[in-house]
């Protein structure tokens, strides 16, 4: 079995033994794995994701959902939140701090903290080792047992697919035991202490049991017998009663209404699964009547139809009023620069985005879009620039690497393309085409002595990597 699928493989599988209830190994489960291989495990799992198109890359959805993320996280642990594009109603705990969401609870979620509140579960579960403990005692199984296991889950946990229930069967009588003697425990104990962050993020701490009942009703109206959440998270009405009584525990205050782009994030996510269904008029009648959530996020889905349509002035209009009332929001700049871009004002945009990256340096959707515009308008260097300070804080994002590629390859830089090429591929799974790109970046004449070096040890680490993938 190829390596790197191996990996993924026995992710799955300490999500396959967490969900179907291992008992508490204790903190020794932290010896089970290093954290350099989690690291592996959650790359793999991300090529993975990739590679089969789930993975939303769509910057400014990741950019809302890893601030929501942050903000529940406690000090001193890296969060990596990610939207996985399958419309049922899932989240998992993956290796290394890595958390994902499926977009159809992003959309059964009704109000900021509850999607918070599933956000905060997860990361309990992450900050009490659940995973690793789970990690450990899969080390027990016979391969045989594990390879049933896995075979299912890299259909199942990695894409939210049913079709490997059928042989789950064998495998979840392997372990049936401590499924009926612990998955309560983990979850009730990622349930104390998802509340108690939500309390401590100033969300609302009664929106957890106000969630379990939202999934309990969508699985009582929908045709599939049981929500995924269901089957990884077991849910009934006693734990939803604890959930209250915990959420009681904490003084009443006056919640923060929902974050702005808590709807604008909801709004690219409908349009980007063609749930809106309306055409201009309606939106535009919408806005009159008071149908909506929000009503900025209404412009702002009306602003995006309108664009779609190539109708700039009238998009313009009311983008205007937008940054007047939010200056500060990023969908509203990209959307003004998209919209200046397209009525011949460019200079204008690329201020607006440099000034807007000015004050929050680590946006990664207006980073893109800055450097994506600057190579329209022929002006490479001032792209790579940003893309250097952006590669060091989000050396993971694919765009990155490949908007890099095209920056250096118009300047010229014939061993940076090829490097940044590598790291895009890398990225996406394809080593093979990375450990090319090196090799060539490699025999390109006039390497300086420290060039060559960074990019051999580079073209080492992958070429392992590959052979571990390759091995039987």
């Amino acid at each position: 079995m190829p390596a790197l699928l191996r990996a993924v493989l026995i992710w799955c599988l300490s999500q396959a033994a967490y969900s179907i209830n291992l008992p508490d190994l204790g903190h020794s489960a932290r010896n089970s794995i290093t954290p350099q291989h989690e690291q592996h495990l959650a790359r793999a799992l991300m090529q993975r994701l990739r590679q089969q198109g789930i993975l939303i890359e769509d910057p400014l959805l990741t950019d809302y959902i890893q601030q929501l993320g942050q903000r529940l996280a406690p000090p001193g642990q890296t969060f990596r939140f990610f939207l996985a594009d399958r419309p049922d109603i899932n989240a998992f705990a993956g290796p290394d701090g890595h958390i994902g969401i499926h977009t159809g609870l992003f959309l059964t979620s009704q109000t900021e903290s509850e999607l918070a509140s599933v956000l905060a579960h997860e990361i309990a579960h992450v900050t009490q080792q659940h995973l690793l403990q789970a990690w450990e005692k899969t080390q027990h199984l016979s391969l045989p047992q594990a390879a049933l296991i896995l075979a299912t889950l890299v259909i199942g946990a990695a894409t939210g697919s049913d079709a490997g229930l059928a042989l789950a069967v064998g495998s979840q009588a392997i372990l049936q035991q401590h499924q009926i003697n612990f998955t309560r425990r983990h979850e009730q104990e990622a349930d104390r202490i998802g509340i108690r962050l939500l309390a401590q993020a100033d969300f609302n701490p009664h929106a957890m049991a106000a969630f379990f009942v939202r999934v309990q009703q969508a699985s009582q109206l929908s045709l599939n017998p049981l929500p995924a959440l269901l089957r990884t998270h077991p849910l009934n009405s006693q734990r939803t009663a604890e959930a209250r009584n915990r959420a009681a525990d904490y003084p009443y205050t006056q919640h923060q209404p929902d974050e702005l782009r808590y709807h604008l994030a909801r709004a690219r996510l409908e349009r980007r699964q063609g749930q809106t269904g309306l055409t201009i008029a309606q939106h535009q009648a919408n806005l009159q009547q008071g149908r909506y959530r929000n009503r900025l996020a209404a412009q702002y889905t009306l602003v995006l139809a309108l664009q779609d349509a190539q109708r700039w002035a009238e998009a313009a209009s009311y983008l205007d009023h937008l940054l007047t009332q939010a200056p500060g929001v990023p969908e509203f700049i990209i959307a003004q620069a998209h919209n200046e871009t397209q009525q011949q004002q460019p200079e204008t945009a690329l201020r607006r985005l440099h000034t807007a990256l000015q004050q929050t340096p680590h946006n990664l959707a207006l980073a893109i879009t800055y450097a994506e515009l600057a190579l329209a308008q022929g002006q490479h260097q001032a792209a790579l620039t940003q893309l250097q300070q952006t590669r060091t804080y989000r050396p993971d994002a694919p765009g990155i690497h490949q908007l890099s590629a095209r920056a250096s390859a118009q300047l010229q830089q014939l061993s940076q393309t090829h490097r940044h090429l590598a790291e895009y591929h890398a990225l996406q799974g394809n080593l093979t085409t990375a450990i090319q790109h090196l090799q060539y970046a490699l025999s390109l004449p006039d390497l300086t002595t420290s060039e060559r070096i960074r990019i051999q040890a580079r073209l080492d680490t992958l070429q392992t990597t590959a052979n571990r993938a390759t091995a039987p």
